[in-house]
């Protein structure tokens, strides 16, 4: 099984189940719960649309299937038919601290959710076609993800072109992006 963890842990292994803090850093001994695109990011509000923000998380997942999985690759379901949010997905390597016993590992910190972390190239996996080639991962290793929710470019014009007041596309409606994980 893959597991999935957030970040942002004060030291390595440590507890850490607030998804607004999962920022990168260390890695935390916390799974993130079964709704992962769920669980990582907030609402889109009337805020967020009128100001265009842009949210970035980080998770680590680990390879616990008791064997080697070879290429590994990702995608989100269901995000051609999402009306507000487009998804993006980069992958790093987790930094190895040796001079602690055991090592620690982390990844790059961004300050806040509207960061932007150096070390990372975007991808959108909006398709199984356009899935992303995460490579080889060994038994019990890990691997960072940095996940970017972006909204769509007309959102502003489709949902609030008329009156400001009007909230009820977005309080009504949901995206169910599914997010898939494939090896061999």
């Amino acid at each position: 099984m893959i597991t999935y963890f957030f970040t942002g842990a004060d030291s390595y292994l440590a507890a850490q189940p607030d998804k607004d803090k999962s920022l990168g850093g260390f890695v935390s001994s916390s799974p993130v719960p079964n709704d992962i695109i769920g669980a990582l990011f907030t609402d889109v509000s009337f805020y967020t649309v009128t100001n265009n923000l842009r949210e970035t998380k980080a998770i680590v997942i680990k390879n616990e299937t008791g064997s080697l999985v070879t290429a590994l690759t990702t995608w989100f379901e269901n995000m051609a038919v999402s009306p507000f949010v487009e998804l993006e997905i980069a992958a790093v390597a987790l930094t190895e601290d040796t001079t602690c016993t055991p090592s620690t590992f982390s990844m790059e910190k961004i300050s806040n959710v509207r960061g932007t972390p150096i070390n990372a190239t975007f991808y959108k996996p909006d398709t199984l076609l356009g899935a992303v080639n995460l490579g080889n991962i060994a038994n019990t290793e890990m691997l960072g993800l940095w996940l970017r929710m972006t909204l769509k470019d007309d959102i502003q014009d489709t949902y609030y072109s008329c009156d400001a007041l009007n909230t009820s596309p977005l309080t009504e409606t949901q995206d169910k992006v599914v997010w898939h994980f494939d090896w061999t």
